[in-house]
């Protein structure tokens, strides 16, 4: 009958749940996991990080994609672009290996400047140890948001080295920052007025011009008025204190900022070391130029860009601004298209790739001397 069957069938059911005795079968771990596990959505942090992620990804991809559609585009009635003259000129050796050393010179040189900015608040740092963390930001620099992550990475590698003085490092790693960022647009601002670049028509010659001389003064302004005697009595630093949760930290990260106006010797070394390891910088960009092309540009057009160009680098963009800024500049002064991208690109290997050259031999020798 219907009835007797649904019967048997709920009994053969009730067998197999608790067994032949009829007592409850014990839930297995396994089960209870699946039976618990709750189906959360994504946290809302974790999504927001992934946008803005891929947002950076698609704008890093549309730079790109543009620089290379214009390279691309034939120079000369033969159809020809600036990758088919790349393949035609040998490379000059002579001229890459120059540029290789003079980015090993500007990164020895920069490595001192943080070096001498860390031992002045009294943070324990090795010469060595600061070459180091400045290789491991230049790889950083290269993830999203380029170069902030690349600041916090520094930061964060000396506070390791000195947990009681984490203020210190991060003040320490600001103010590296700035220092190189005020003396590049200052020297840019310079070289702009040398070349003769701001008296030029050029929709892109007057935007840096006046990007370069707004940074370089608001930068000198500011330097001005960080040494006033107000901001030593402790003022600032008093009324962020009382900021909830962060206030404290920001309160000693704001007094260890103001610490260097005890110590304008060492701001004014910083800063003499600055000016010749970007010029140096400048020359790598012309030797790159010297050993791929043909012909170039005079090695002071090169030593401009640079600061012009490394401006953009405020965008917390990894990549791309700084070589669409290094193409208009190329092609402003004649050059073909694809000019300034390949060797802004060119530069960003060889940088990389000292760097890891130099993580690699600093781990070496720490394994060798354990």
């Amino acid at each position: 009958m219907p009835g007797c069957q649904a019967h048997e069938q709920e009994y053969k059911r009730l067998r197999r749940v608790t067994g032949s005795t009829g007592e409850a079968r014990p839930v297995r771990e396994d089960e209870r996991a699946i039976k618990t596990v709750p189906n959360e959505p994504i946290p809302y942090e974790t999504m927001n990080r992934l946008l803005n992620i891929f947002i950076q990804l698609l704008l890093i991809s549309g730079i790109f994609g543009f620089l290379f559609w214009s390279a691309f585009t034939p120079i000369d009635s033969d159809g020809k672009n600036i990758f088919t003259l790349l393949l035609e000129q040998s490379i000059r050796w002579e001229f890459l290996f120059a540029a290789l050393l003079s980015q090993i010179l500007t990164q020895i040189m920069i490595a001192m400047r943080f070096y001498w900015l860390l031992r002045s608040l009294g943070l324990k740092c090795s010469y060595h140890n600061a070459l180091r963390v400045n290789m491991y930001s230049l790889i950083f620099s290269l993830a999203p948001l380029g170069g902030a992550v690349a600041d916090i990475a520094r930061a964060v590698m000396i506070a390791q080295k000195n947990p009681e003085y984490e203020p210190q490092a991060a003040a320490s790693t600001l103010i590296d920052r700035l220092l190189g960022l005020v003396i590049l647009s200052v020297i840019g601002a310079v070289l702009i007025c040398w070349t003769g670049m701001y008296a030029r028509t050029e929709v892109t010659a007057q935007a840096f011009t006046l990007l370069t001389f707004i940074f370089a003064a608001a930068g000198l302004f500011g330097a001005g008025i960080a040494f006033l005697p107000f901001f030593a009595k402790g003022h600032l630093e008093r009324v962020v204190e009382k900021v909830p949760l962060c206030g404290k930290f920001a309160g000693q990260f704001i007094q260890a900022l103001f610490l260097y106006q005890n110590h304008k010797r060492c701001l004014a070394a910083c800063t003499l070391i600055t000016i010749p390891a970007q010029i140096i910088y400048g020359m790598s960009l012309f030797f790159i130029a010297m050993a791929l092309f043909p012909t170039a540009l005079d090695s002071i057009y090169h030593v401009t860009f640079h600061p012009c160009a490394n401006l953009t680098t405020l965008i917390p963009l990894a990549a791309g601004p700084y070589e669409f800024a290094m193409e208009q500049l190329y092609v402003l002064y004649g050059m073909p298209a694809g000019t300034g991208l390949i060797i802004s690109l060119s530069a960003r290997l060889l940088l990389t790739s000292i760097a890891i050259a130099g993580i690699i031999c600093y781990w070496i020798i720490q394994r060798q001397s354990r």
